[in-house]
């Protein structure tokens, strides 16, 4: 299932990300897609917050990853952009995805794109033509998914 949902502001990212946040249950690993400054972190703070976490979410650009603990997962929250050989965090990654306790949340996935699962969530965000505070979601959900996104129109 494919959802485009178009979004006005910074507060409608939020809300966007929130409801999504909200239906994470652990074992989902969802990709995002974007130029640089298109809205990713943004959006990952509101997704993780929903999740009732009490930690600071930040990108984890310099770091590479970052952990979060929501009340009822952990969430793994990477970001390749720096990284065209991820080596042994690859081999890390796997272990993550495999985990039903944990939710996976990945930037730049081009140099692990062969380890992420075929049942993986990709939000790909652009920025609207007309206005520099709108973007469009494209939002991919396979099937065994579904329960996530049922909120959002």
């Amino acid at each position: 299932m494919i959802k485009q949902i178009i979004v006005s502001s910074p507060e409608e990212t939020a809300d966007l990300a929130t409801k999504i946040g909200s239906e994470l249950k652990g074992g989902e690993c969802v990709e995002f897609v974007s130029d640089v400054g298109g809205g990713k972190t943004t959006f990952i703070a509101s997704m993780v917050l929903a999740t009732g976490t009490r930690d600071v979410v930040s990108s984890p650009t310099f770091t590479v990853s970052k952990i979060y603990r929501a009340k009822l997962f952990n969430i793994y929250h990477f970001d390749f952009y720096r990284l065209s050989d991820p080596g042994l965090i690859a081999e890390e990654l796997k272990e993550f995805i495999d985990d039903k306790k944990s939710v996976v949340l990945i930037e730049w996935a081009d140099s692990v794109r062969d380890v992420l699962p075929a049942d993986r969530i990709i939000i790909k965000i652009n920025k609207h033509p007309n206005n520099p505070e709108a973007r469009i979601f494209d939002i991919n959900i396979p099937k065994k998914l579904e329960y996530i996104g049922s909120t959002i129109k």
